[in-house]
This record gives C-alpha cells, structure tokens and sequence, in this order.
C-alpha cells in the first residue's frame, strides 16, 4: 500500500494526490496533523533516508522558530519534527518499507514502479 503523508491543503500534497489519481493508483491519506506519525516511526523514516532529508527549512513553522538548524542536535531535530510535524518535507510517501520525500512527478512514478 502506498501512503502519502502531509497535509491536505499543501500545495505540494494536492498535485501528488492529483498526480497518482491521474495514474488509478491506490493510496492512503494520512493527514499529519490529524494522526500525526508516531515517533518510533519517525525514527525509522529518519534512519531510512536522513532527518535533514525530510526536515523542511524552508517552512514558515521553521522559520517562525527562528533556529539555527546547525545548531541542534539529532535528538533535538527529531524531537522537534516529531512535535511540529508541519516541518515535514513533503510530500512523504511510503511505498513497501521505503521512502520518497519531495515533490518530482518522475521520481514518484519510479519509486511506486509505474
């Protein structure tokens, strides 16, 4: 099963959805904000691809903050991800274990093998 995680009204969420609709793809929805992603699993994503690789910088939740990303440690970042899953690059999408951050139509299409 592939799931997408984020946030409905995110611009980069509604063209992923739209993109794997467009292709019949079946997927699950997981509205972070309303099931925010358990920390343990958090961990896991984090250990998979890298917490600088799904901590989103560029965010207004980030910048709101106004932290020095250097600065924090990784127990720090996760923390910090885990309680503000606004700051989750997105789109996630999970796909048999493994993990896609960012929106690229192509890079999507082959991570699902489609």
């Amino acid at each position: 099963m592939i799931r997408v995680y984020g946030v409905p009204s995110w611009n980069q969420i509604r063209k992923t959805k739209s993109l794997l609709e467009s292709k019949n793809v079946d997927y699950e929805f997981i509205d972070v904000k309303k099931n925010p992603v358990e920390k343990v699993k958090l961990e896991n994503i984090s250990n998979a691809v890298g917490l600088d690789v799904i901590f989103n910088m560029k965010g207004p939740t980030f910048r709101k903050m106004k932290l020095v990303y250097s600065d924090l440690s990784q127990d720090e970042k996760l923390k910090l991800i885990f309680e503000n899953q606004g700051m989750i690059k997105r789109p996630l999408v999970e796909y048999n274990g493994k993990y896609h951050v960012g929106f690229d139509e192509n890079k999507i299409l082959q991570f699902i093998n489609i």
